[in-house]
């Protein structure tokens, strides 16, 4: 099979957990791995488990076939990401870490060339610094289960007054907001005015501007100059959507 149709073709990753636990993710294509939706995802004793219930995922989703499988580092990107998200949502106990959960790394796609981001966990902050986790180990030995988190440090300062900080360790910038968010285009002022998001119908202006138009109309008691303003916003937003 050449490399183009396996890009089309249902995927899977798995990766080893430790303590005999074994992770796996699904996606439709390669190119949902490049925007980072997963159709599906779990958890087994075994590789061998993990291969089963993975592929019995896709059999179920897609029907029978050839699936191909990625290395583990896919998977363990896609761990590592809900595992950041959860606990994103908890506060950080003594670390002073609890207002700043985590920061993020860019980086562009070598499929389609999107930018996209990766979070990182910030497990510590002291008056200068802040801890950032770079990556959790689990491994056993000797029957015993160890685990260890290795951090990197970015200057507090820059990292919550621009927003952005660099580690000279990992040769990049760290970013408090992930790409997306940053470079989310902003609405035109019109659309703010009324409420409306930037793909509202020709409908929706007329609506909007109607419920409001009424309670700034001068005839009923409002502002002469809101209704004008109103009126140009509504006269703007038009034009922005070519009606």
């Amino acid at each position: 099979m050449d490399n183009e149709s396996r890009l089309d073709d249902p995927t899977f990753s798995r990766c080893s957990l430790g303590n005999g636990r074994w992770f796996w993710v699904t996606w439709a294509d390669f190119e949902s791995i490049c925007e980072g939706h997963p159709h599906g995802t779990g958890v087994a004793s075994s590789a061998v488990e993990a291969e089963e219930q993975a592929t019995d995922s896709l059999t179920a989703a897609f029907g029978s076939g050839e699936f191909h499988q990625h290395s583990t580092y896919y998977a363990r990107h896609v761990h590592r990401r809900m595992a950041v998200k959860n606990r994103a949502s908890r506060v950080t106990e003594n670390t002073g870490a609890a207002q700043l959960e985590f920061v993020y790394r860019d980086w562009c796609s070598d499929y389609d060339g999107k930018m996209g981001s990766s979070p990182y966990r910030v497990v510590k902050k002291t008056s200068t610094r802040v801890y950032v986790e770079n990556r959790a180990r689990s491994w056993e030995e000797n029957g015993k289960a160890y685990h260890d988190v290795d951090t990197f440090v970015l200057d507090r300062q820059k990292l919550e007054t621009e927003g952005e900080a660099y580690s000279r360790r990992q040769r990049n910038f760290f970013y408090t907001t992930p790409h997306e968010q940053r470079h989310k285009a902003p609405k035109p002022l019109p659309f703010v005015v009324f409420g409306l998001d930037a793909g509202c119908s020709e409908e929706d202006i007329h609506r909007a501007y109607r419920k409001q138009v009424k309670k700034a109309h001068p005839d009923h008691g409002g502002d002469a100059e809101q209704f004008k303003r109103l009126h140009a916003a509504y006269e703007e937003a038009l034009k922005i959507i070519g009606a």
